[in-house]
């Protein structure tokens, strides 16, 4: 009898793991949860980076096309030697609501906010309203007509001829994230410059 008992224990199958299976496995787990968490920080920070840089290019690009919009529809420009900071400022009249019976020009002025870093848009008289956040600069170049290599000094600006196109430098800049724009602009109805 004591040989069937011994063949009956010997037969049974422990259930269960032991205390080395459950530590292998408690090891394997942390392990991938712990590659699982830092690829998903990875890509959250990655996708904030993105995101914010998104942001920013559509700010900046909405601003550039409001001004060029605008420019090219400008009438007289406000010659650069009366501000005070030349290449970072413009002045220039524009008829905003062409359609009207009675055309009225009204003047506008571009500039940045140096305190604030924010791009302004200044109906002269009327409202100002905020173009683009996070301005680290915001630059204007002047080139005569048929020289688009050789800029014209702010201050050389004389004549209608002295301005053949206008190159808006645009950089914005958030959490040590920057972009930078530039389009060019030829004036179409540009007709004389204000003194």
């Amino acid at each position: 009898m004591n040989e069937e008992l011994r063949k009956l224990e010997g037969s049974k199958k422990e259930i269960g793991f032991t205390l080395l299976e459950l530590l292998i496995s408690i090891a394997i787990t942390v392990i991938v949860l712990g590659a699982m968490y830092f690829t998903f920080i990875i890509g959250f920070k990655k996708w904030d980076y993105l995101n914010t840089l998104e942001k920013m290019n559509k700010e900046g690009s909405f601003a550039l096309q409001r001004m060029v919009r605008e420019l090219r529809q400008a009438t007289a420009l406000y010659s650069t030697s009366q501000l005070t900071t030349s290449d970072t400022e413009i002045i220039f009249n524009l008829d905003i609501n062409p359609a009207d019976t009675y055309p009225i020009e009204e003047t506008l002025h571009y500039y940045r906010d140096p305190v604030d870093n924010l791009l302004m848009r200044e109906i002269i008289g009327g409202n100002s309203s905020l173009l683009a956040r996070n301005v680290s600069s915001f630059t204007l170049t002047y080139y005569p007509q048929g020289d688009n290599q050789n800029p014209t000094s702010p201050s050389d600006i004389n004549d209608v001829t002295d301005v053949g196109l206008i190159k808006i430098n645009l950089s914005l800049q958030s959490d040590n994230q920057s972009v930078s724009l530039e389009t060019g602009i030829q004036i179409r109805n540009l007709q004389e410059i204000v003194k």
